[in-house]
C-alpha cells in the first residue's frame, strides 16, 4: 500500500467497469469526482470555461494553452481536503502524448500532487465480451445505464478510435479485440516505465464481488472503509443483453470451427 495519496488515475479502456468503479469512488466522499478530463468531446468547453483554452482551440479540435493550468483548474473544483481523481482511457492518453500536451499519465493530475499520485489499473479479462460491449454501446449510443433507470443522452464516437471497417460483425469483433489487446499492451509499457504505485483490478472481480473490490480500492487510495460501513450502492446497471450473448457465442463458435 502506498503512503498518503494526493491524487489518483483510473487507467483503463472502455467497457472495463470504469463508470461503475468511479461512481463508487465519487459517492464515497473524499475522493473527488474522477472524470475523463482528457476526453475530447467535452474538452474545448472545459478549456473555455476554465480560461485555459489556446486561441486556436475549437470544439472539433480542442487545444489547451497550458495543460497543467487546465488540470489545476479542474482540481480546484475538488472539495477542500479531497483527493483529486482522473479517469483516462488509453486512446485519450495516446492522443495527448502525440500532441505533446504531457509526458506521461501523471500529467492528468495536478502538478503539486504528482509525486504522491497512484494508479488504479482497470482491465477486462474477457476481451471478446469487452469488444462486443464496445460495439453495442457505439451502435445504441448508450455507454452508461443509470441504476435508477433515468434517461441519458446518446453518445457516439464520431470516428471510432478502434480499427473498424464495418461489414461482417464477427470480423468487426476480431478487429476490436485486436485494438483492445494493443491498447492493453501500451498501458503495460507506459506504467512499467513509471515509478508509481499501481493497483491492478479486473472487471470480472468488480462485477462478481463489488463490495470487496471497492473496499480494496478504497484501502489502496488511503481511504479504508470500516467493516461496519456500507459500500456505496452501484450507480450504473449492467447493459449486456441477449444480443450481446448471441454475438459473443457466434464469435467463439466461429473461432472453434
Amino acid at each position: 500500500m502506498p503512503g498518503p495519496v494526493a491524487a489518483y488515475v483510473v487507467a483503463c479502456q472502455e467497457r472495463t467497469g470504469s463508470n461503475l468503479l468511479c461512481g463508487a469512488l465519487s459517492a464515497q466522499g473524499g475522493l473527488g469526482a474522477p472524470d475523463e478530463w482528457l476526453g475530447r468531446s467535452r474538452l474545448h468547453q472545459r478549456l473555455v470555461d476554465s480560461g485555459t483554452a489556446a486561441p486556436s482551440s475549437t470544439p472539433g479540435a480542442p487545444r489547451p494553452g497550458d495543460l497543467d493550468a487546465y488540470v489545476d483548474a479542474m482540481a480546484a473544483r475538488t472539495a477542500p481536503g479531497a483527493v483529486f481523481g482522473a479517469k483516462v482511457h488509453w486512446y485519450q492518453l495516446a492522443a495527448a502524448l502525440d500532441d505533446g500536451w504531457l509526458d506521461d499519465v501523471r500529467g492528468a493530475v495536478p502538478r503539486a500532487a504528482r509525486s504522491d499520485a497512484v494508479v488504479v489499473r482497470l482491465r477486462r479479462r474477457d476481451r471478446v465480451a469487452q469488444a462486443v460491449s464496445m460495439l453495442r454501446a457505439q451502435a445504441t449510443g448508450t455507454y452508461v445505464a443509470p441504476a435508477d433507470g433515468s434517461a441519458v443522452d446518446e453518445v457516439r464516437h464520431p470516428e471510432p478510435y478502434w480499427a473498424t471497417g464495418g461489414g461482417d460483425p464477427l470480423e468487426e469483433i476480431e478487429r476490436v479485440v485486436g485494438t483492445i489487446d494493443a491498447h492493453d499492451a501500451r498501458w503495460s509499457q507506459h506504467l512499467a516505465a513509471l515509478d508509481v504505485p499501481v493497483l491492478e483490478v479486473d472487471y470480472e472481480w468488480l462485477t462478481a464481488d463489488y463490495d470487496a473490490t471497492v473496499r480494496d480500492v478504497l484501502a489502496f487510495l488511503d481511504h479504508p472503509l470500516p467493516a461496519t460501513a456500507a459500500v456505496p450502492e452501484p450507480r450504473t446497471a449492467r447493459q449486456a443483453d441477449a444480443r450481446s450473448a448471441e454475438l459473443i457465442e457466434a464469435y467463439r463458435r466461429s473461432r472453434r470451427s
